[in-house]
């Protein structure tokens, strides 16, 4: 699953059914305030290469139907003793790609 930070400032969310992987990708190269601008609400970029989404957040973004929430619920159990879920935020840890 892809979360696209597009120049046009709208954050969409690609391939939702690959819950295997997960990554930010930013477009156009920003200074990292402006990929932080573009993220807004849905989570937080402490560095260049990280960043924390909210979980509900990034569902909510998707819509998906009660399988892809089951199957996304389940991602997030799977990664947690790896630390790419928090529990206590709600937010999933993706490494963040910069792209032209």
């Amino acid at each position: 699953m892809i979360l696209r930070l597009g120049e046009d400032g709208r954050p969409v969310v690609e391939e939702p059914a690959d819950l295997k992987r997960f990554k930010v990708v930013v477009e156009g190269r920003p200074a990292i305030e402006a990929a932080r601008a573009r993220l807004g609400p849905l989570g937080e970029m402490p560095d260049a290469e990280t960043a924390w989404i909210g979980a509900g957040a990034l569902a909510d973004l998707v819509g998906g139907d009660a399988g892809w929430r089951a199957g996304f619920a389940a991602m997030l159990e799977k990664v947690k003793p790896f630390g790419w879920y928090d529990e206590t935020t709600g937010r999933i840890k993706a490494h963040v790609e910069w792209v032209d």
